[in-house]
């Protein structure tokens, strides 16, 4: 696409839904407590905690540049009587003081690559129906059963090659995830895919207020290549088109980014994820 189209094509996405897509947990609300996650509004930014011990969030930091070694004490001391010892950093072109990379890889802060993260973001959007999934063989359901929520679980644990502990705790989250599910209180919708009947593929999504953000999407090696990736793309933007929010957020890492061009999402922000250990 031409520079004069892309520029057309930012500009046609509302700025809310650029917003989302840049710094979702900014504008998402606080997860119930049951679900094993935690958002935390700092004046100076946003912490979120997953279910996963090793998965943790600052985001939406917005400092002065003399109030950034306080701000990492700040941080670093919450998340410590939480029992964390490590955390994400997300600097992106909302980030402020605009040096702050500079400034805590200084301190010691490195490219985040450990699973499932990765160091580079791409904050994308969609604002119209992508193309469906070619192969009949790919199904797609929603996961609203615990055989399904364990199901999801070996799958992600499996293609992203996560560590005990995380895929522990996720593990014991389960059955508060259904509750929360069933009685309408989680935003998190899981979708699970099968090939021939067999599960290869995970997407997961959060229910905001400007659209529906892709959180996660996972499918294992031998099914690559399929469509399955875009099947679980397409099922959850009719979600988004059903509940009456039709655009798709997403912050993508490097196997998923050109996918998704190809879809037709579009370039918002690119952000650098950094390593604070502590």
């Amino acid at each position: 696409m031409a520079d004069d189209g892309l520029r057309q094509a930012l500009e046609a996405i509302p700025a809310a839904v650029r917003a989302q897509a840049e710094e979702p947990l900014v504008v998402s609300p606080d997860p119930p407590p049951e679900s094993g996650a935690r958002r935390i509004a700092l004046d100076r930014c946003v912490v979120f905690t997953s279910p996963m011990p090793t998965v943790t969030f600052v985001e939406g930091i917005r400092a002065r540049a003399d109030e950034v070694e306080e701000l990492v004490a700040e941080v670093r001391e919450l998340l410590r009587g939480l029992g964390r010892s490590q955390a994400a950093w997300t600097i992106g072109p909302s980030t402020r003081p605009t040096d702050l990379e500079a400034t805590l890889r200084d301190r010691g802060f490195v490219d985040y690559e450990e699973a499932p993260l990765e160091p580079i973001a791409t904050s994308m959007a969609l604002m119209h129906e992508p193309p469906p999934p070619r192969d009949p063989a790919i199904g797609i359901e929603p996961v609203v059963t615990i055989e399904q929520l364990r199901t999801a679980k070996d799958v992600e644990v499996s293609a992203l090659g996560l560590g005990t502990r995380d895929a522990a705790a996720l593990t014991a989250n389960l059955d508060a995830l259904l509750e929360l599910q069933r009685s309408g209180r989680s935003l998190l919708r899981q979708t699970l895919a099968t090939l021939d009947g067999e599960p290869v593929g995970v997407g997961r999504a959060m229910l905001l207020e400007h659209g529906i953000n892709l959180s996660g999407a996972v499918v294992v090696p031998a099914a690559r290549g399929r469509g399955v990736y875009r099947a679980l793309v397409a099922a959850r933007w009719h979600e988004a088109v059903a509940r009456g929010t039709p655009a798709l957020t997403v912050q993508a890492g490097r196997m998923s980014q050109p996918i998704l061009a190809r879809l037709g999402f579009v370039e918002v922000a690119v952000s650098v994820l950094l390593l604070d250990r502590f």
